[in-house]
């Protein structure tokens, strides 16, 4: 029982990502050796704004994979022309057909695929009182502080007296 457990948590996880590993290495090595038809590859377009970018005569050999609308592809070549990057890339329908299934098995063993019926039975299990949700609310008041600020009218004084303006340094004369 604790195996069927422990495969239903994560080995169904880990066995998918061997076959996918497995199947990613039979794609790039297809594609290294030239075992693909030119029909077959998909042209991808993408904007790319480099300054002083220069044009590519040929494409060259690229690796790396894209999933776009549920279908994942294995980059074959690039090349940049005219600040566009084309990509030539190859459907990989062994991975697409592999992570599907991976997901179908996630949602079954986790019950996702329920009827809204069954649905609302078991959230109507997992509820727990309202009250685990209620935050506690602190009020806090503070008195108000008395502010005096001292009056130092006496100290300062806009007006500077004759003696203090005889002290004052003017700055020098740099017209000569």
């Amino acid at each position: 029982m604790l195996a069927v457990y422990l495969f239903n948590l994560a080995g169904y996880s880990l066995v998918f990502q061997l076959m996918i590993n497995h199947s990613n290495k039979q794609a790039s090595a297809a594609i290294n050796t030239g075992n693909y038809s030119n029909a077959e590859l998909v042209h991808i377009k993408i904007p790319v704004l480099l300054p002083y970018s220069t044009n590519w005569s040929d494409y060259e050999r690229y690796d790396g994979e894209v999933e776009y609308e549920g279908i994942y592809y294995k980059y074959v070549k690039r090349k940049i022309y005219n600040d566009t990057l084309h990509l030539l890339c190859l459907p990989n329908y062994k991975r697409t057909r592999l992570q599907s299934a991976e997901n179908n098995y996630a949602r079954q063993v986790n019950n996702v695929n329920a009827s809204s019926s069954e649905k609302t039975e078991n959230l109507a299990k997992k509820n727990t009182a309202a009250s685990e949700y209620d935050q506690f609310q602190m009020q806090y008041t503070l008195p108000a502080i008395p502010l005096h600020i001292p009056s130092f009218h006496s100290f300062i004084s806009p007006f500077l007296t004759e003696t203090d303006r005889d002290c004052l340094i003017h700055p020098p004369d740099d017209r000569a």
